[in-house]
């Protein structure tokens, strides 16, 4: 086996050994931080369902986009209520969409330099460190080792680690804590 094969492999085992642990926090068992635990509850894990759900499937399926995402992204931007956001990803448009849906308010910024609300896929590390360092939230959707870079050079804020989605919370106020979660 090559060496990204075998680290791969190596991921993929300790990302399933992971997931008692994950399911649990993913109701807030085992969390003691109270932003952290209402964050999970209000926000990643809400069970119920909000009004444009149905627009975000009818999204959803136009744009070849994961729905559960979609409503995780709205549900991020009515917690949030960012004034200004970018998006660095291949769907730019759902994901524009879904955040005017959730924040009408919101502009869109001509950069990720002046962005509350940054929503990433792989490749985007410096910016979305920035956005991170501002008091900014940042959304990784495709989630990869830029996770982790972020993280280090970051000093302030949580980051809630899922399988394939990672969502930073760069409030200033807020300890350097990561929770690997069920997202």
């Amino acid at each position: 086996m090559t060496a990204p094969r075998i680290q791969n492999l190596r991921w993929s085992i300790k990302n399933l050994l992971s997931v008692p642990r994950r399911l649990a926090r993913r109701r807030g068992f085992g969390i003691h931080s109270p932003f952290a635990f209402d964050f999970v509850r209000r926000v990643i894990a809400q069970p119920c369902n909000y009004y444009c759900y149905p627009t975000i499937d009818n999204i959803a399926r136009k744009e070849h986009v994961k729905a559960s995402r979609l409503r995780l992204l709205f549900r991020l931007s009515l917690y949030f209520r960012p004034q200004t956001f970018a998006t660095l990803t291949d769907s730019d448009g759902a994901y524009r969409r879904i955040i005017n849906l959730g924040c009408p308010s919101a502009k869109e910024s001509g950069s990720a330099d002046a962005a509350f609300m940054l929503v990433v896929e792989n490749g985007h590390t410096a910016e979305a460190a920035a956005c991170v360092g501002r008091g900014g939230t940042v959304i990784v959707m495709n989630r990869s080792e830029d996770v982790d870079t972020i993280w280090r050079t970051t000093t302030t804020g949580m980051l809630f680690k899922g399988s394939d989605i990672a969502i930073f919370v760069g409030m200033r106020h807020l300890p350097h804590q990561q929770f690997r979660i069920w997202i």
